[in-house]
């Protein structure tokens, strides 16, 4: 009889580690508020994803976020506030977007 465990076959890590990319994962974090950036940096550090490690940027209004996705179009994540120098400045950018 055969078991579920002889239905998969489980590479072995030990003997199969991918190649780790030298690219990172770029996530811009857009807040008025510094300590959203701190609280994010603190969350996220030393975090690795598929490995490869995470970049993050940081803007502090709808003005300087814009800027940076022009100037960084491989941006993976977007951490947006919606209320920052207006109610809405957070939706503003997304419809830019």
């Amino acid at each position: 009889m055969t078991s579920a465990d002889d239905l998969l076959r489980f590479i072995d890590e030990e003997h199969h580690q991918p190649e780790p990319l030298t690219d990172s994962w770029q996530v811009l974090i857009v807040d008025d508020d510094p300590d959203v950036h701190q609280a994010t940096e603190l969350a996220l550090r030393g975090l690795r994803i598929e490995h490869r490690p995470l970049q993050l940027l940081h803007a502090h209004s709808g003005g300087e976020a814009a800027a940076l996705l022009q100037q960084h179009p491989d941006i993976a994540v977007l951490l947006l506030d919606v209320v920052m120098e207006s109610e809405d400045a957070g939706l503003q950018l997304e419809q830019r977007i």
